[in-house]
């Protein structure tokens, strides 16, 4: 960027365009229409900073639904996962329970009614002669 660049009008033609109002409008009326221009341009960024005060407000609003719903979908999950560890700390009691059943051959697996298990007795085998 070249120096001041306003409207795509250059220092040296805003210095013209000035002058040039100057003569045709007197110095008088230069004070109003400045004084004009001036009103106009902050009622302009009054307007400019009331529309983004009240679009961050909207948006604000809106990040605020999407929070809610990401804080229900957590809670939701956290409570899914508490489930699956409950589950889990009690399958390895159920699968215990389980393997009893199937290795004693019982049906009801109590502290009284467990049998010694029949373990395969050892065989002598002679050595091979070769």
């Amino acid at each position: 960027m070249d120096g001041f660049n306003l409207f795509n009008i250059g220092f040296g033609e805003l210095l013209f365009i000035m002058v040039l109002a100057g003569l045709v409008l007197g110095p008088q009326r230069i004070r109003q229409i400045a004084r004009l221009l001036g009103e106009w341009t902050a009622k302009l960024q009054n307007i400019s900073r009331q529309f983004r005060n009240q679009l961050n407000s909207e948006l604000d609003a809106a990040d605020r639904e999407d929070l809610k719903g990401a804080m229900d979908d957590i809670k939701d999950l956290r409570r899914q996962v508490q489930e699956l560890r409950r589950e889990l700390i009690s399958s390895p009691n159920s699968l215990y329970k389980e393997g009893e059943r199937a290795f004693y051959g019982k049906s009801d697996v109590g502290e009284n009614s467990i049998a010694p298990a029949t373990l395969p007795t050892v065989l002598d085998v002679d050595d091979d002669p070769e």
